[in-house]
């Protein structure tokens, strides 16, 4: 079993001019604050997206340093793979940079989804008296719902087995970009597979509730099963088994109960129907 730690492959509030100073943040601080936040990296094998916060003194780099794993994972999916391949084709750095930056500022789902995640955690770190309007006038918005079995259908996605080795061996690992989240029912929903991509990699790299030993476990179990003598057969039944194994790992439960505790002030949407006690203490 390979266990891969890859990490490299909007709100705008208005009422009193106060209030609107202290919450909204629009495109064009997106536009200007992105090439401080995201780093471009060229090397043998291509171009590489990364997060830089040393230089970042805006509201994106604050959100960064708070959870840079969701503000990674927002910018690494949220372009086409078309879109990608035609960003990262200049042989010039610096016009990478720029062709993602303004990629990116123009995605109508990147925009939505980073700039009320901004405004809601500028607004936690206000003053006293403004952060009081700023919550105010933030809780006020309208946020969407997301049930939590939805949320731990996508979680379990991220547990994916990817390869038959030559000795026969189902290769399954976790990664920013390389997972079965791409063709579930419902659609994308960027803001929820950042969430849950930041709680998974949180317990995977600061162990708290070890979700690497269900997912251990659930690696065993394919590789113990007859699932089919034809390679690509077996991994994809391998797939479904594990993502069944995953969706009821209380331990992956207590993960992404633990991240919406941390960060549910700033996610642009709210969890409902978990169960008894999981999320009591974020409950509004």
């Amino acid at each position: 079993m390979l266990l891969s730690l890859l990490t490299t492959v909007a709100l705008t509030i208005g009422s009193a001019a106060s209030a609107a100073d202290s919450t909204a943040y629009t495109r064009r601080d997106l536009l200007r604050e992105l090439p401080a936040v995201l780093r471009v990296d060229s090397s043998q094998y291509g171009y590489s997206v990364d997060l830089d916060t040393t230089h970042a003194s805006g509201a994106l780099g604050a959100l960064a340093r708070a959870n840079g794993h969701y503000v990674l994972y927002l910018a690494q999916n949220a372009l086409s793979k078309e879109a990608r391949v035609e960003i990262f084709s200049s042989n010039q750095q610096a016009d990478v940079g720029k062709r993602l930056y303004e990629r990116l500022a123009s995605d109508t789902a990147y925009v939505r989804t980073i700039t009320e995640s901004v405004a809601r955690h500028r607004a936690l770190s206000a003053d006293a008296r403004a952060a009081t309007q700023a919550l105010v006038e933030v809780s006020a918005a309208p946020v969407r719902t997301v049930s939590f079995r939805r949320v731990m259908d996508v979680a379990a996605r991220f547990f994916y087995p990817d390869a038959v080795l030559p000795d026969g061996t189902i290769q399954s690992h976790v990664c920013v970009g390389i997972n079965g989240i791409a063709d579930m029912q419902g659609g994308r929903d960027l803001a929820l597979e950042g969430f849950v991509y930041a709680a998974i990699f949180h317990d995977l790299l600061t162990p708290r509730y070890y979700v690497t030993a269900d997912f251990d476990g659930a690696s065993r179990l394919i590789n113990a099963m007859d699932l089919s003598v034809d390679p690509s057969t077996r991994l994809q039944r391998a797939q479904g088994v594990m993502w069944g194994v995953m969706l009821q790992s209380e331990k992956l439960r207590q993960v992404v109960a633990a991240e919406y505790r941390r960060a549910h002030a700033y996610l642009p949407f709210r969890i409902v129907d978990a169960p008894t006690g999981s999320l009591e203490t974020v409950r509004r």
